[in-house]
Order: structure tokens, then C-alpha cells, then sequence
């Protein structure tokens, strides 16, 4: 349930709302496409290619103790490069180390240098190949690389809809169904962050919240609906996941697929010792 609220918390909140107001008028610009699948790829790239993806990157977080806005960022830079361009599988296999790469080299956390990418991935991706895919990356992303996301803008949703302790852990495991779905692509992370807000509460005070959430100016505000809305696509995903959500073999450090399939990625965390340049 959500916390009442205390003598001077009014301040605070409208702090927040200013802060969540600001950051939503700065989205549009660091949006992905929400149809590039169908509308951007030609290669064989499909929803399934994303899907086994961003699990590595999920799987390389918990191995590497990256946090949720780095992993955020890394998906943010892949779905934005996915959606400027057409890729093939090699192109895939490597805008998604490079991503990865990318956001833990800017939030100071590198799992792993360009240097050890031959020998980790068994000469897939070499450290040539990351550093051109890396340069084509920042290019594609037209340097614009501090992109809001969904879990920084969570926090922000948590305290301004004053979610009770009890609820928070729930928002945050909605976020991450968020940054794994490719239904939720495209969704502004302020949007997102407050259906994570509904979709973890108890229906009376769902409503609330996403006409609370609706009141903000921002670009997305006006409909509660909306909000409502990606929450039911938040509880489908988490519902789906939990249905057929099977670990991967433990077989390679990189996604691995044929040159003609994007489909056919295999994501799989690294099974050595954390890097000496990781940070936990």
C-alpha cells in the first residue's frame, strides 16, 4: 500500500513532480522506435532476438554486479541502433557487446576491457571488432548517450507516489520486466516508471496513482489509461516470463548464432572469475 504521508512531505513531492516534468520533456529525443522490428530489420532479426539478448545482459549483470540503469542504458543504445538500421547477424552479435560495453565504460563499471573480447568470446568478437562497433554505435546514437532511464525514474515514481516499503521491491521487479520486454519498448521511463507504481499495487489505489501520475505535464500526461495501459502489458510480460523462462546452457561467454538467423542467439554469462576491472 502506499505510505501516508507526513507534515512537510508536500515539499518534497513537488520537488519530485518538477524533477519527473523536467526529465519526460527530455525523452523524446533518447526513444527507440516501439515497431522497429517489423518496420527497421530485413535481416533476419525477430522479437526473440531482442528477447535472448537483453536476458544476457541480464545474466551479465548479475554475474558482474552491473546495476539496473546501466543495464537500461545498454538496452536504450541497442534498440536505438536496432531502430536506425537494418543489421545482420555479426552486426547484431556485435552492437550488442558494444552497448554493453558502452554504458559500463560511461558509468565507470567496465565488466571487461576490449582487449580480453578474443579470448572471451573464442575470436567471435575481437577487440577491433568492438572498438569499430563501439565507434558506429556512438555515431548511430549521435553521441547522445545519458539517456533517462527506467531505473533512475523509478525512484522518482517510488517517492513521489509515496509507495509503502512493503511495495517498492515489487515496482522494482516490474522495471526490470520493462527493460526485457519488447512490448514496453518505445514507452517514455517516466511513463513506464509510474505503470511499475500501478502495476505493483492494490487496484483501489492503482487507479489513484495513474491519475496522479496522468495530472504531471508531461508529453505523456492527460490519460490515465495510458498509464493503466503499460501497466497490463507490465503484468503480461512478468506473467509470461514466469510461465517460460528456462536458463540458457552455460556454453560461451557471447551470444553465438548463424550468419542468416538473428533468431538463433544463444546468451550465456561469463564463467570465469569477475574481471579485476569489474565493480561490484
Amino acid at each position: 500500500m502506499l505510505a501516508p504521508r507526513l507534515p512537510g512531505d508536500e515539499a518534497g513531492s513537488a520537488d519530485v513532480a518538477e524533477r519527473i516534468e523536467a526529465v519526460a520533456k527530455t525523452e523524446p529525443s533518447f526513444l527507440p522506435r516501439s515497431d522497429y522490428v517489423r518496420e527497421t530489420q530485413s535481416g533476419g532479426m525477430t522479437v526473440a532476438s531482442r528477447d535472448k539478448i537483453v536476458g544476457w545482459y541480464e545474466q551479465m549483470g548479475a554475474a558482474f554486479g552491473l546495476s539496473d540503469h546501466l543495464l537500461d542504458l545498454a538496452t536504450n543504445y541497442l534498440d536505438r541502433a536496432l531502430s536506425a538500421r537494418s543489421v545482420s547477424a555479426d552486426e547484431f552479435r556485435r552492437d550488442a557487446v558494444a552497448a554493453i560495453y558502452l554504458a559500463a565504460k560511461l558509468e565507470g563499471a567496465a565488466a571487461f576491457e576490449a582487449a580480453e573480447l578474443a579470448a572471451l568470446t573464442s575470436g567471435n568478437v575481437t577487440a577491433e571488432d568492438l572498438i569499430a562497433a563501439e565507434a558506429e554505435l556512438v555515431k548511430t546514437l549521435q553521441w547522445r548517450t545519458h539517456a533517462p532511464t527506467v531505473a533512475v525514474a523509478v525512484l522518482d515514481a517510488v517517492a513521489f507516489h509515496a509507495v509503502d516499503v512493503s511495495v517498492a521491491d515489487e515496482v522494482s521487479a516490474f522495471s526490470r520486466v520493462a527493460r526485457t520486454s519488447y512490448e514496453l519498448v518505445g514507452a517514455p521511463p517516466t511513463l513506464v516508471a509510474a505503470a511499475c507504481v500501478v502495476a505493483a499495487s492494490p487496484s483501489p489505489e492503482a487507479r489513484a496513482v495513474a491519475e496522479a501520475a496522468s495530472a504531471l505535464d508531461t508529453p505523456w500526461g492527460g490519460s490515465p489509461s495510458r498509464v493503466q495501459s503499460a501497466a497490463a502489458l507490465l503484468r503480461a510480460a512478468r506473467a509470461k516470463r514466469a510461465g517460460n523462462y528456462a536458463p540458457p546452457p552455460r556454453e560461451a561467454f557471447v551470444p553465438v548464432e548463424t550468419p542468416d538467423d538473428c533468431a538463433t542467439v544463444t546468451p550465456d554469462p561469463p564463467t570465469r572469475s569477475p574481471s579485476p576491472y569489474s565493480k561490484h
